[in-house]
């Protein structure tokens, strides 16, 4: 298909383009392959197709946001993915139709191959745009060389997921055989796979799917692929004579899967009958060090059992069959509510115009926001009435069900009481502003429960990457029962130790020193490619510092996000301004980044991450193998390349980094782990990418803060050497005068 056959009209004369903080005058408005160029006669201005969300033609002068806009001509407005609204203006009603619909064509393409990315020429160094290396980082590097774990090519040729790489990191003591089987029992082939190892404590992160049930274990599909991988490893690799190996079972409380493993078992203590494989059990006891236990940190909504399995699909493990693992719930709002909440986030963001300003709500004017207490709590806690009381709703998203029991719970019991021959009394007057002033918190808490349901969102993500770090670096509540209870049987070990042998100095016990064990971590959603990915990435920001550098962050995308699967290229295709229904869109990375932000306030990083990212093809296609198929490695820019340009990089270092020099006596781990505040006040709205609507001039509003910081920091470290070369000219001076007999040796130290 040629994209020149999609454009309904080339150019266009006398237009005028209007936005946030512009107003053109254009002396033609042409219509490229990839790009909507726009020629006046001072700076020209160019809009990526791939930028904008969705394009309407206005249908009264009214609808226009912009003054600027003017009364004549056919306005169309024009949504970009970065949540900014610009309106076009065409003197002719035929030329805004043919243009609207040409730009629905040019915006909505289906082939990525007809993408700008396979035709963009960058102008700096290009390196091939192509997978890393399984053991690119350090930590996982580091894992490998323990001996136990290693690269497994179960998945050559993605057969047996297609969401993963072909190479992925297991446990050394797994064959692929238990890898395969594995595979099968959770949805989606998706197997637990490691994606980072917390070296303090030596222990590691994996993620996965949900249990799927043992109608996908014993599919025909994973039985032929089982016996074809195994037939064709199994002579040639020595790790397949394991543990695992029929008749040789070498670890305490590891059985040896039977043909055909998954088999019916029960959940608990409530007789509800779950599906079970025991090829996943041997997997998840291998994971673990001896001594250590593991934690299932469960994304997924907490329905019953059997709900699950009848209307989901999905199992939860039975916790006798996991014996060393436990189970720690965090939900986190699915897909599906994600867009619903963050759709309704972005209508309060760029509420501006006329309509938003007749409304009389700004987000700039806070007592528009927190004018009363009921207010300020529906902000932090949830919505509140003014008794303090919560109103019972079954979500966050149902925000008219909130409102309309806000106000009935308010207003309808008070006005009952009114009539037209009702005297008014200063009783009752006070009543009325009451009731007036209620009905106005209801309206402002109505936009407040949309900004906070969201920052909501980002705080279940913290707050499950949170239970995470704190497990894996052995900081929760678990370790140190564990810990405890080590002390008191080693402490009894020693009394007996001590009262057999109680005069033999040769036989003297020796005290064994109790240690803090970190568990192992399992991060677990429904498909694994979404919300696992988000709680992952950000333990991995919380305790590795490594993660919080440019090189270091770069390597956590390319490693838990592209190579682990997430569907950028389903889930990024429109955005919230669309209007359309969103079927598999969701700003999960979005919500990542955002999660980020609130951590280390790193804006200009991600916020040039999400703007030049459409340029290359990094992200593109859903998954490693849909992109070695698209071949992006070779035919598109990486925008790792791009940004590792020393002019751009420049940009996004931190002056106030911390380069690694503790004080002294400083514990280095507990000094480089970054703990986010949890608290509902600590979030803030990314106002840098949502709100760039509002405010005239954002560039240099968000630019002076940080030029601030560079020439304070700059100038703090010049002053630094300047003290220096005068302690080093005092301390020449001095030793001139103690070898000249000025000073004695005592004085001058």
């Amino acid at each position: 298909m040629e994209l020149a056959s999609l454009i309904k009209v080339n150019n266009i004369s006398g237009c005028k383009l209007c936005g946030p903080n512009l107003s053109l005058l254009l002396r033609k408005l042409v219509l490229t392959n990839h790009h909507l160029l726009f020629v006046s006669d001072g700076e020209d201005f160019s809009l990526l197709y791939m930028s904008i969300d969705a394009v309407r033609l206005l249908d009264a002068v009214a609808e226009r946001r912009y003054v600027s806009s003017g009364q004549s001509g056919y306005t169309l407005a024009l949504y970009t993915k970065l949540f900014c609204i610009y309106e076009l203006t065409v003197p002719g009603l035929n030329d805004a139709r043919a243009l609207q619909q040409s730009l629905e064509a040019l915006i909505n393409i289906e082939n990525p191959a007809l993408l700008y990315p396979f035709f963009y020429k960058p102008d700096f160094d290009h390196v091939q745009n192509g997978p890393t290396a399984v053991d690119s980082r350090d930590d996982l590097r580091e894992a490998l060389t323990t001996s136990r774990w290693r690269v497994c090519l179960a998945n050559r040729g993605y057969g047996l997921c297609p969401s993963y790489p072909e190479e992925v990191i297991v446990p050394a003591e797994v064959p692929d055989s238990v890898v395969i089987e594995s595979g099968g029992f959770r949805r989606g082939g998706r197997f637990p796979l490691l994606v980072y190892y917390h070296r303090p404590r030596k222990t590691a992160l994996l993620i996965a799917s949900e249990p799927a049930g043992a109608q996908s274990t014993t599919s025909s599909g994973n039985q032929g692929l089982f016996n074809t991988i195994t037939t064709m490893t199994m002579p040639n690799n020595p790790i397949r004579s394991s543990p695992f190996s029929a008749g040789s079972p070498q670890r305490t409380g590891i059985t040896v899967p039977p043909s055909g493993s998954a088999v019916a078992g029960l959940s608990g203590s409530n007789n509800t009958a779950v599906n079970r494989c025991r090829a996943d059990e041997q997997f998840l006891a291998s994971v673990l060090l001896d001594r250590h236990r593991g934690a299932i940190v469960d994304l997924r909504d907490q329905i019953s059992p059997k709900k699950s399995v009848s209307y989901a699909g999905g199992v939860v493990e039975s916790e006798p069959n996991y014996p060393q693992w436990r189970r720690v719930c965090r939900p986190m709002e699915s897909t599906t509510n994600l867009n619903t909440i963050f759709r309704k986030f972005i209508e309060v963001c760029i509420a501006s115009g006329r309509n938003a300003r007749s409304s009389g709500f700004n987000l700039a004017n806070p007592s528009a926001l927190a004018d009363s207490l009921s207010v300020l709590a529906t902000a932090a806690l949830g919505p509140t009435n003014y008794e303090g009381i919560t109103p019972k709703s079954n979500s966050l998203t149902d925000t008219e069900a909130l409102n309309k029991t806000f106000i009935e719970e308010n207003t309808v019991d008070s006005m009952a009481s009114y009539s037209p021959t009702t005297s008014f009394t200063p009783d009752k007057m006070s009543d009325g502003l009451r009731v007036a002033g209620l009905n106005a918190n209801a309206q402002a808490a109505h936009k407040v429960r949309r900004i906070s349901a969201w920052l909501n969102a980002v705080r279940d993500a913290l707050a499950a990457a949170v239970a995470g770090a704190t497990a894996l670096d052995a900081r929760d509540a678990f370790a140190q029962q564990q810990l405890q209870q080590e002390q008191c049987l080693l402490m009894q070990k020693y009394k007996e130790q001590k009262l057999r042998h109680p005069d033999n100095e040769q036989d003297k016990p020796t005290r064994l020193e109790a240690k803090l064990r970190g568990s192992f971590v399992l991060i677990q959603s429904v498909h694994g490619r979404d919300r696992a990915l988000v709680v992952a990435s950000l333990i991995q920001v919380i305790l590795n510092p490594a993660s919080r550098t440019l090189s270091g962050f770069q390597d956590l995308v390319e490693h838990t996000w592209l190579r682990s699967g997430h569907p950028f290229g389903d889930r990024c295709r429109h955005s919230t301004l669309s209007g359309r229904s969103l079927k598999h869109e969701a700003p999960v990375f979005l919500l990542f980044l955002d999660s980020v932000w609130q951590v280390s306030s790193s804006s200009l990083f991600l916020f040039r991450l999400t703007r030049t990212a459409r340029f290359c093809g990094t992200f593109l296609g859903n998954s490693m193998k849909e992109r070695d198929d698209l071949g992006i490695g070779e035919k598109t820019a990486s925008i790792w390349s791009y940004l590792q340009q020393p002019c751009i990089r420049a940009q996004y270092t931190n002056p106030l980094y911390d380069t690694g020099d503790h004080p002294s006596g400083t514990d280095r781990d507990n000094y480089t782990v970054c703990w986010p505040c949890l608290a509902p006040q600590a979030l803030d709205v990314w106002r840098e990418l949502y709100q760039r609507q509002q405010f005239p001039d954002p560039v240099s509003l968000w630019n002076k803060p940080r030029q601030a910081a560079y020439q304070i920091t700059n100038q703090f470290r010049n002053e630094m050497k300047h003290v220096q070369h005068l302690q080093a000219v005092l301390k020449s001076l001095q030793q001139e005068a103690v070898a000249s007999g000025l000073l004695i040796t005592s004085s001058a130290d």
